[in-house]
């Protein structure tokens, strides 16, 4: 079951990340952020939707079987 969901899930979560402006991560360098803190205070709650998403009907597949 989870290389079943395994495809969409990474499909659904790149394209969050694709999303997410080059802008914002250009002006997080130039503030002075490290790869950490643009992980966690930048992209995350930016595909925190879809994060959510995946989870939840990762869940219920599993609830399913």
């Amino acid at each position: 079951n989870f290389l079943m969901w395994f495809g969409n899930s990474t499909i659904m979560l790149m394209a969050a990340i694709m999303g997410i402006s080059p802008d914002v991560f250009e002006a997080s360098e130039l503030d002075g952020c490290n790869s950490f803190q643009r992980f966690f205070y930048i992209t995350l709650p930016q595909i925190r939707p879809i994060l959510a998403y995946t989870l939840i009907t990762a869940i219920i597949g599993g609830l399913q079987m």
